[in-house]
């Protein structure tokens, strides 16, 4: 993927939260995040999967 490709790794992100795969999806969504810091879906995606594996407070920044 293109590491600048913010909408690609939040896209990616959901599929690997969609298979279980939540620590690989967190890795996407900060990347997406990291590329562009105003993609809400991505932040949105990211503390839907924090709490998920039982991170609120993280989920909660």
């Amino acid at each position: 993927l293109n590491p600048n490709n913010s909408e690609a790794w939040t896209e990616k992100g959901e599929a690997l939260e969609e298979q279980g795969k939540v620590d690989d999806a967190l890795d996407c969504f900060e990347r997406a995040i990291d590329a562009n810091p105003k993609n809400e879906i991505a932040h949105k995606d990211k503390g839907l999967a924090l709490l998920k594996i039982d991170m609120s407070e993280e989920a909660l920044r």
